[in-house]
């Protein structure tokens, strides 16, 4: 399957079937949002319905891409392009100018946060050693330093949150 985590790893490839499902799938969401941007939502505009209905949406598009995705991994689609390191290298960094112009553009983190999150773990695949697995140290060590993580970032989203009630 064409993603960036696939360059993470090193195993960037495209697939006669991966040009088809790519095509496949855009088409139809560009047709469902169309047919719902254009016929449904201008009815529901103003109710709260239109909420309802665009999570419907999301969720039936999202669903179907889900379902495809699995559909495509058990399939053997040959590949027909198989990525260098470098390019590899330049499709990681490609992936990354994407992220970050798309969180300046839309002024939210969320099109940068989500994507490195699902990152982690091809990162840490790659990089991590096959022995640092299967030794307990390291894994205590790993959910330690996790858990010390998390609990700074909710600690600063809770001060930020805080800081911002008292600006009002």
């Amino acid at each position: 399957m064409m993603n960036c985590s696939n360059s993470i790893e090193g195993t960037f490839s495209v697939s006669q079937g991966t040009i088809w499902f790519a095509l496949v799938i855009s088409s139809i969401s560009i047709l469902v949002y169309g047919l719902f941007l254009f016929k449904v939502m201008p009815k529901f505009f103003q109710s709260k319905w239109s909420y309802v209905l665009f999570t419907g949406t999301f969720l039936a598009i999202t669903g179907s891409m889900v379902a495809f995705m699995f559909w495509y991994k058990s399939q053997e689609f040959e590949a027909i392009f198989v990525a260098t390191p470098a390019q590899n290298n330049l499709i990681i960094v490609l992936c990354a100018v994407i992220f970050i112009g798309a969180a300046l553009y839309t002024k939210t983190w969320f099109t940068v946060l989500i994507p490195l999150f699902l990152s982690m773990g091809p990162i840490a695949t790659r990089f991590v050693p096959e022995e640092a697995n299967n030794d307990p140290l390291y894994i205590t060590i790993t959910i330690l330093v996790f858990l010390l993580a998390s609990a700074v970032a909710i600690a600063i989203f809770i001060f930020q949150s805080k800081k911002d009630q008292k600006k009002i």
